[in-house]
């Protein structure tokens, strides 16, 4: 069990590390990591913009495929 908590502690790590790399205006922008012995606090960039779940259900039954497809390669 220890072992497991290991690998993820450590891809979490390395996560952390790519998501400070990203810069993209599509991607919410991680700042900083705070650790304390009980918390790890991350400080994200304020995504204002509302829930993506709710844009596309506001749609009936969600968005098709090709307008999926269109989102997704040019957003």
């Amino acid at each position: 069990m220890y072992n497991n908590r290991l690998y993820d502690c450590v891809d979490f790590c390395g996560g952390v590390r790519c998501m400070k790399l990203v810069q993209h205006p599509n991607v919410v922008r991680l700042y900083e990591v705070i650790d304390t012995h009980t918390k790890l606090y991350l400080i994200l960039e304020l995504g204002d913009g509302g829930d993506l779940y709710d844009y596309i259900m506001r749609y009936e039954g969600g968005l098709t495929e090709e307008v999926s497809y269109i989102y997704l390669f040019i957003y």
